[in-house]
């Protein structure tokens, strides 16, 4: 009987979870991992938060709180709702006073403040403590393990620490934190080190330097002369300017080079840095090679390694990713358009960002109503010389198409970008002859593709067997071939009036047969159909309670 009643509850429980959807909720990963408590004013005050899972968060209702040094308590701000982390980025809150949140773009603002010997923590909707970061010393404050010894000094900032661009976190705030810039000696110390003064060497491993610089952006194999247009391109994640003055940029291999960078040079906030080949004299080989970015101290602080360069393509990051790119930004955020070989055709690919994704890369927004228009793939003359493609606006606006692609599909194919300021104003058209583009219009069958610089496909065509003497045209009923050439115009596609008949013919039988299709299939009343569904869920609970009887009826026995 025993059995036959487990037997019993099994069913029930099984029933339960095919019914009842589980309420699980995923635990919040959030880090602090900057605040400055005063700048050029003493309000200047400021907590940047990190999300570095790989899916956006939802903070609405989360809230920022402190404790001072005596540990009374106090909110600084509440988000929000709607409030959001994107995956991999930052929030940032500021003091609302005197402009200070417009400056910085902050995400959220209020008139609460910070102070030497206070504690900060981030607690999520049902009030857990997600992180927390404590300085000085202070009683029964916000903490993990042990509190950061030091006060930042105006325009000094606590800092969480970095290895190969992944935050620290030990759950200690004095092993996990450092002063950003570090404190300078003393007074007193500096007298006592006048009798000995140490060697640039010494200074350099004394030193703590900046996190957040990384390398962004190669460029080894460009179209030009390697001599001459090879760069490398660092970007500054911080939201304030890094000091590079000692730094170095080595590569391994071949006929390796070590580049100091000059006194003075600074990086600006999220802010890039472009280095030629005519000034570090460092070769990016073609074949493979790998550069590494290191301190003054000699600190390596990442190194970056690449195989086999595409001519034309730059290797570029994306988040911690990287990947060759047709679109080169130097000086600016990346944008990743991969074009990869298959059966001798050029496939774009567009690589997937969630938009926010700000470390140096970025998914733009391109317009649309850009398209091909026109193409004359077999001239009367010869195709080397007069063969050409024709791009049309159909926007009000002015449409900036700069490092766009436009790629033939078929045979030997070519692939051609846009060079930059490539513009088309409103309503108008480009043509792009052959002698250009280098596409060749195969005269037995062909096709092109137009895509944008995220990688979208805009607009494509293919055709077979052209005329000679006749370019293909886009219409309002789709593409025809026409004697009528007009390169930058128009298009001109005459009909006869045979072929408008034959239109009107084709679709009144379409319609027709529409029309006789839907009648072979009546339609369902709504009553009808909730009825249907009742009586189903009706029929399943009394076989349900008929088994259920047999098994206790039985168990009985």
């Amino acid at each position: 009987m025993m059995v036959k009643r487990q037997y019993f509850f099994v069913l029930i429980l099984s029933f339960s979870l095919f019914f009842i959807p589980s309420l699980t909720k995923a635990v919040e990963t959030i880090l602090i991992v900057e605040v400055q408590i005063a700048g050029a004013s003493s309000n200047n005050d400021f907590i940047k938060i990190y999300n570095p899972t790989n899916n956006d968060l939802d903070i609405g209702s989360f809230k920022l709180r402190k404790k001072s040094s005596t540990s009374s308590e106090s909110s600084i701000r509440a988000f929000p709702q709607g409030s959001k982390i994107l995956a991999n980025g930052y929030f940032l809150w500021t003091n609302s006073e005197n402009n200070f949140a417009n400056s910085l773009s902050a995400d959220v603002s209020s008139k609460a403040t910070l102070a030497k010997n206070n504690s900060v923590a981030i607690l999520n909707s049902e009030g857990v403590i997600l992180d927390s970061l404590a300085w000085g010393e202070s009683s029964n404050p916000f903490v993990e393990e042990q509190s950061f010894p030091e006060n930042p000094e105006p325009n000094q900032r606590l800092t969480r620490k970095q290895g190969n661009g992944i935050y620290q976190d030990t759950n200690n705030n004095n092993q996990d934190f450092y002063l950003n810039p570090p404190s300078q000696p003393s007074s007193l110390q500096e007298e006592g080190q006048k009798d000995q003064e140490p060697s640039s060497q010494e200074k350099a491993k004394s030193q703590v330097y900046a996190q957040g610089i990384i390398i962004n952006e190669l460029l080894p194999s460009p179209l030009g002369t390697d001599e001459q247009e090879e760069w490398i391109e660092l970007f500054n994640k911080n939201s304030f300017e890094v000091d590079l003055s000692d730094w170095q940029l080595q590569d391994k291999i071949g006929t390796t080079a070590n580049y100091i960078i000059p006194e003075g040079i600074k990086i600006s906030p999220q802010g890039f840095l472009i280095f030629q080949r005519p000034a570090t004299k460092i070769v990016l080989n073609n074949d493979g090679d790998s550069v590494s970015l290191l301190q003054p101290d000699g600190a390596l602080v990442e190194t970056v390694g690449y195989e086999n360069a595409p001519e034309g393509q730059s290797f570029a990051r994306q988040a911690s990713e990287w990947s060759w790119t047709t679109t080169i930004t130097p000086g600016k955020v990346n944008i990743i358009t991969k074009i990869e070989r298959e059966a001798k055709k050029e496939i774009v690919e567009k690589t997937e960002e969630k938009p926010g994704e700000t470390e140096g890369s970025s998914t733009a927004i391109y317009p649309s109503g850009i398209f091909i228009n026109e193409i004359l793939p077999s001239p009367t003359g010869p195709d080397e010389q007069e063969e050409w493609i024709e791009i049309f606006n159909s926007n009000n606006s002015e449409g900036d198409i700069s490092g766009w692609q436009i790629s033939d599909t078929d045979g030997k194919t070519k692939n051609y970008v846009f060079p930059e300021e490539t513009k088309i104003t409103s309503q108008g058209f480009l043509v792009l002859k052959r002698l250009e583009t280098k596409i060749v219009l195969n005269n037995d069958a062909d096709g092109l593709k137009l895509v944008n610089p995220n990688g979208n496909i805009v607009d494509q065509v293919s055709y077979e067997k052209a005329p000679t003497g006749q370019s293909y045209n886009r219409t309002a009923s789709g593409w025809a071939w026409s004697e009528n050439l007009t390169p930058g115009a128009q298009n001109v596609v005459p009909q006869g009036p045979e072929e408008e008949e034959e239109k009107e013919e084709t679709s009144e039988v379409s319609e027709k047969g529409l029309a006789t299709i839907g009648q072979n299939f009546p339609k369902i009343p709504q009553f009808a159909l909730i009825s249907l569904i009742a009586l189903l869920i009706a029929v399943f609970f009394s076989i349900a309670i008929l088994v259920l009887k047999k098994i206790l009826s039985g168990a009985d026995l």
